[in-house]
């Protein structure tokens, strides 16, 4: 694989989904791309959060924003992939969750069911 990113398959929709930490600002900033089997992007948010957050807390923060997102803009069959392959694990087995996200992992895998399918990816 070259590192580039591949478009889901219809009917999916990929949701990629990132944190930075501006520890100067004690501030956490999160961005969320949804996009369909052509690669475009149907939709897109940036946002920042008041918190403080560790890089983990922060990870499982925005992945939780995103399914919210994602949720609200209508797509139903979803490949969420993040870069944090511990986020990625507790979103398939959340009771392995690390306790500083479980909380945060056991509102999200909530919303998860909602979904009609999905699926967790980890992106280096």
């Amino acid at each position: 694989m070259d590192g580039s990113w591949v478009p889901p398959t219809f009917p999916w929709y990929k949701v990629n989904v990132d944190a930075a930490i501006f520890s100067h600002l004690g501030a956490t900033g999160i961005g969320v791309i949804i996009r369909d089997h052509f690669g475009s992007v149907i939709a897109a948010l940036s946002k920042r959060l008041p918190l403080p957050l560790a890089p983990l807390e922060a990870e499982a923060k925005a992945l939780d924003e995103a399914t919210v997102f994602a949720w609200n803009i209508g797509v139903r069959d979803v490949i969420f992939e993040t870069d944090s392959i511990i986020v990625c694990h507790a979103m398939e087995s959340p009771t392995d969750a690390p306790v500083s996200i479980s909380t945060v992992v056991i509102g999200l895998c909530s919303r998860l069911s909602e979904f009609r399918t999905f699926q967790a990816s980890h992106v280096g």
